[in-house]
């Protein structure tokens, strides 16, 4: 309050007027002029382009910077270019597809020309409302007589943020351009196709209702433990055999399209306009190699599930899971697969037997269809080799109506169990005798699978 005090005497010490006694200035005694509404209208910005209307507007033939001078403009602040590739032969498309793409159980017939391959460009990967789409991609396959196939890459770019509406524009319409085909991506189920969507909310779009082929569950199914990842650059690294080191990662892709912005935006030399447009032109080649890399990998699964034993081998595939599911397929499912049954349950039978080498599962498997099948040696001697290498818990087995098999081939594992348990009851209940010369009594057998051995050592400790 003091302080106050004192700011106001000094007020008054300086004579000035209260604003009550101040009269109005020359400029404010004049009458407000009307504002003119036509003039007001022309100075508004040009209405935003919607679907099925042409995006092009006076703006979008403004000079296209030097390095994208294989681009064309098509819209306000967004260029357009097309590449073609040459991805060789496919062959047709089988039926087991659906097997290994669930996304796709239930469709027969298909086609190349039914995949939309789609990727895009963001600001940043947390989604959301203020993530932005500046770089959009399309792979489409266009095959000849001869089943070779060819794909058409179709990249949109956005130079600025009030070029949005346009760009948006344009790649509704390239989808609906498609008709009614699988927009494919890899994680764009979470990601991609979520971003469309709140971009068209954001700009008054309607978000269109597409089709999905998301290729980061087939790739699962396949590499899942083969890999210690199943990103993208990962399978086509380790699968494929592409080569992308060379290539600018997409994480830098919303800095280097933020420092173009500034780039054009400020009164820097020449040099630092042309770094920006190059490297935005690196993350636009980036972009095309994801979708040649998409287009790989739909290949690869397609061979795969045309010609499962070639193409685990060609593709480090795991035969295991493959061979399951075609199991599944001629056991559980046939009549909704509507896969020919004998077929494949010739196929799943002969992966069973090539992942039997590597896979404990896939060997346990095929005892258990022997027994089924009354090949009741045939399947007692693989669960005995099984159960010899040690590579299936024996715990597995308990519900196979086998025991009395076992205790004739496998006597010490037997004993080995009866013992174990008899350790564990010591442990509850102490008595005469304690856990560990149960324990020691089972360790000394010699027969005994290498897993149980390993379990009943740990037991132990």
């Amino acid at each position: 309050m003091a302080n106050l005090a004192s700011r106001l005497k000094k007020i008054r010490e300086l004579g000035l007027a209260p604003a009550s006694e101040l009269s109005p200035r020359e400029e404010e005694k004049k009458a407000p002029v009307k504002p003119d509404v036509k003039t007001s209208a022309k100075k508004r910005l040009p209405p935003r382009s919607a679907p099925g209307r042409s995006a092009k507007t006076p703006e979008s033939t403004a000079p296209i910077p030097g390095e994208f001078n294989d681009w064309e403009a098509a819209g306000y602040q967004v260029l357009r270019r097309t590449l073609v590739k040459d991805m060789g032969s496919y062959g047709e498309i089988p039926a087991h597809l659906a097997l290994l793409a669930p996304d796709l159980e239930g469709k027969n017939n298909l086609q190349y020309e039914d995949f939309l391959f789609f990727d895009l460009e963001t600001t940043g990967l947390s989604g959301g409302a203020g993530t932005v789409a500046f770089l959009a991609a399309f792979g489409s396959f266009v095959t000849d007589k001869k089943s070779r196939v060819q794909l058409h890459i179709d990249q949109f770019l956005l130079m600025d943020y009030p070029g949005e509406a346009d760009f948006i524009a344009l790649v509704l319409d390239f989808i609906a351009s498609k008709g009614n085909v699988y927009l494919s991506t890899y994680n764009g189920k979470t990601f991609d196709s979520q971003i469309l969507k709140t971009r068209c909310l954001m700009n008054g779009f309607k978000p269109p209702v597409i089709k999905q082929l998301d290729l980061l569950y087939p790739a699962r199914r396949l590499w899942k433990r083969i890999l210690y990842s199943c990103s993208q650059a990962v399978v086509e690294a380790e699968i494929l055999g592409i080569d992308r080191s060379d290539d600018v990662s997409g994480a830098f892709a919303p800095d280097i399209w933020f420092r173009f912005l500034r780039s054009r935006s400020s009164k820097k030399e020449q040099p630092d306009t042309e770094e920006a447009s190059l490297n935005l032109l690196a993350i636009c080649n980036h972009n095309v190699r994801d979708i040649s890399g998409l287009a790989a990998l739909f290949g690869a699964v397609v061979k795969i599930a045309r010609d499962p034993l070639d193409g685990c081998g060609r593709y480090n595939g795991d035969s295991e899971h493959v061979a399951m599911m075609w199991r599944r397929a001629a056991r559980v499912l046939p009549a909704q697969s509507g896969l020919p049954v004998t077929e494949t349950a010739k196929t799943a039978r002969a992966l069973l037997e090539l992942a039997a080498e590597d896979w404990p599962r896939a060997s346990l498997r095929l005892a258990l269809d022997d027994l089924r099948q009354g090949a009741r040696e045939a399947g007692i001697t693989r669960l005995y080799e099984l159960l010899y290498r040690g590579g299936v818990r024996l715990a597995g087995y308990k519900n196979t109506g086998l025991s009395g098999d076992f205790r004739i081939v496998c006597p010490d594992t037997v004993k080995a169990l009866a013992l174990r348990r008899l350790a564990i009851d010591a442990r509850k209940y102490p008595g005469k005798l304690p856990a560990k010369t149960f324990l020691d009594t089972a360790l000394s057998l010699e027969s005994l699978p290498n897993g149980l051995r390993e379990e009943l050592t740990l037991f132990v400790t």
